[in-house]
């Protein structure tokens, strides 16, 4: 019996100490961030039975990465199991394909609900609680693929839903309350942390998404809709950041519950018109939708909605049309917001424990030319990285070449390796002679065209570092290639992205609804080049009378609107580009002259001397007017540099930079 009793004393001593060496270790890592516990959070996650599937490990994933004590936390989980029955209405007709597309909308309900399940398993001991509710409810057939499903039943669903969450975040003494929709993606990791450092009633932090597309209004007209407003292109531009009022927010939406003012908040429409009749202050009646009343709710009581740009916080796709809805426009939709993210900061986080679920492309190809070049330098090992996670998305296989460093050339690198500048050349914005980053620049263009044709490519395009894919690039570009080969073999070039100097793009010939002419266009961000174009471009032997590479292409096309810079490079007409452009680009510069982010390898290095082996006599000015030509030299020639010779392309040695 002693011995009983001194083992039991022992356990319960051990036990004991366990619990205070747990206890100590929890406040000597809280303490050291912070001398207060962080705020308690309720995220409740509204899941939509289907369609959010490929969106949904980005989005737990998202909360997994954010900086805060996860014991703080706890999640409700709400989606729906949807049976569905046959309509009841006499007039409706089943699609032909409705086979598929009811397997598709159970498959993916199913999906969801497994990811679901498995997230709880991976991390319920992680998080303080983590709960999810499965709804049963039956749809009949014409619900299917048309805008059906959102029928007043549903936002009623909704708003009970969002209403018995709210009320009971007050029962549990929950701090703060999240409404999080399934397909946000939050990048930033400090999300949690500094929204909830702030003192505002209600507040959203502001998510990026397409085109001028976010998560809060501007304006809003007394029955509740959404009217235009001058303020909300500078708040989404982020021309100031900070936190501003606005009359709307939602898709992520804070609420502090520590603020007695929370308790007057509902989604509930009929409770807002019901207050509304009381106060006799209007005789419009509430549309019955969640957000709305939400909004409305917050007016009526005298609390201010504020929505916080100060950071990127994340992302969220334009509202899925539920007619037009198909598993491969949401797959589509998320690499294109992907691609969007990454412009301005990391990839889409991940749930560990749903990797399996994220598509991955397997195969990749090079779009049907022969190879891809991305032009990058060396010191930009960002730049490459991103342009990766991009290349990895679209399924494109490229070949990354290392671009000549402006910043590692010099006059006596130039003259050893004959490459000379044009004499008196000046740039038509700037007025200064060429610089090292733009002679760095032609080179690493020059480079790829050398390796093009000692390869035998028949057809190449040309990517630089900092380039924007459009949307749907893919399926774009290969309708494009499509109609590019059944025009002829006469065209040997093709802008995929450019700037028109004067912006008058009606004044260009136009081909077809794909194609234009190009006249006088700057940027190298991405072409297309077929043999024919590559032979060209060698002959022309630019390196010894260079200029930068967007001012050449034009020269070699024809259309630069500077007739004696022109005339210097003596182009014949069977030696010019036979050049197109698109209509609609599908590449674009990341960041424009002005971006905060913007930055230039060419212009923001040292210009080159023009006069390195004898005095100018020639200053070549190329603007928008033309110059006179006055110097010239003993034979009554113009003082320029001699015309290309007629040595084959076999003979011009690979400049190795």
């Amino acid at each position: 019996m002693f011995v009983v009793n001194r083992i039991c004393r022992l356990s319960l001593l051990i036990t004991v100490l366990n619990q205070f060496e747990l206890i100590s270790s929890y406040h000597e890592t809280s303490t050291t961030t912070n001398e207060y516990l962080l705020p308690t959070i309720q995220i409740v996650l509204l899941i939509h039975p289907y369609n959010k599937a490929q969106f949904l490990p980005h989005c737990l994933g998202s909360i997994e990465s954010q900086k805060y004590t996860k014991s703080r936390i706890r999640i409700k989980l709400i989606t729906e199991r949807i049976f569905y029955d046959e309509s009841n209405d006499p007039l409706y007709r089943e699609p032909d394909d409705i086979d598929a597309i009811l397997d598709e909308h159970i498959r993916l309900n199913e999906q969801t609900i497994r990811m679901l399940k498995r997230w709880l398993r991976e991390n319920e001991d992680v998080y303080n609680d983590i709960e999810l509710s499965i709804v049963n409810i039956r749809l009949t057939m014409d619900s299917l693929n048309s805008v059906t499903y959102w029928n007043k039943d549903h936002y009623s669903r909704l708003i009970d839903y969002k209403n018995f969450e709210l009320y009971q975040s007050f029962l549990i003494w929950a701090d703060w309350l999240i409404f999080l929709d399934a397909d946000v993606i939050l990048t930033n990791p400090m999300v949690f942390r500094n929204i909830t450092s702030s003192d505002q009633v209600v507040i959203a932090p502001m998510l990026k998404s397409f085109n001028t597309y976010s998560n809060f209004w501007a304006g809003m007209d007394d029955t509740g809709y959404y009217i235009r407003s001058d303020d909300y292109l500078p708040i989404l531009e982020r021309k100031q950041p900070g936190k501003f009022s606005v009359p709307m927010v939602y898709s992520c939406v804070f609420i502090n519950l520590r603020r007695t003012a929370s308790r007057l908040l509902t989604f509930d429409p009929l409770e807002i018109q019901q207050l509304i009749d009381e106060q006799q202050t209007s005789s419009w009646k509430i549309p019955y939708d969640d957000i709305i009343a939400f909004a409305k709710s917050a007016t009526l009581n005298g609390i201010e909605l504020y929505v916080d740009n100060s950071e990127i916080w994340g992302w969220l796709p334009l509202p899925i049309i539920e007619n037009k809805y198909s598993y491969e426009l949401t797959r589509q939709t998320l690499i294109d917001l992907e691609l969007e993210s990454l412009i301005e900061g990391p990839s889409f986080p991940i749930s560990s424990s749903l990797e399996q679920y994220v598509e991955r492309r397997e195969n990749f190809d090079t779009l049907g030319v022969d190879q891809i070049f991305v032009v990058n330098l060396a010191r930009r090992p960002e730049r490459r990285k991103r342009m990766e996670q991009c290349l990895n998305l679209l399924g494109i296989r490229a070949k990354f070449k290392m671009a000549t460093d402006g910043k590692e050339l010099s006059e006596e690198f130039l003259r050893k390796h004959g490459i000379r500048a044009l004499d008196g050349y000046v740039d038509p914005y700037h007025k200064r002679p060429i610089t090292f980053g733009e002679i760095g620049c032609f080179l690493s263009h020059f480079r790829i065209w050398e390796e093009a044709h000692r390869e035998n490519y028949s057809k190449i395009i040309v990517l630089e570092d900092d380039v924007r894919f459009d949307w749907n690039f893919r399926s774009q570009w290969l309708q494009i290639l499509d109609r590019f080969e059944k025009l002829s073999n006469e065209y040997d070039f093709l802008y995929l992205g450019r700037k028109l100097n004067d912006g008058e793009y009606d004044k260009e010939e136009i081909i077809d609804d794909l194609f234009v002419r190009p006249r006088y266009s700057y940027w190298t961000i991405g072409y297309l080049l077929t043999r024919n174009g590559i032979e060209k471009l060698l002959r022309s032997n630019p390196t010894n009378r260079m200029i930068p590479v967007d001012e050449f292409l034009p020269i070699m096309y024809g259309s630069h609107i500077n007739e004696t810079l022109t005339k210097m490079f003596h182009i014949k007409n069977e030696e010019k580009l036979n050049a197109l452009s698109l209509r609609h680009l599908i590449v674009s510069p990341t960041h424009y002259v002005g971006d905060p982010l913007y930055v230039s390898d060419t212009e923001q290095s040292d210009k080159v001397d023009s006069n390195n082996d004898e005095k100018s006599s020639l200053q070549i000015d190329v603007d928008f007017d033309e110059r006179k030509l006055n110097n010239h030299d003993k034979h009554g020639r113009w003082n320029i540099q001699p015309p290309p010779s007629d040595d084959a392309v076999k003979n011009i040695q690979h400049l190795d930079l």
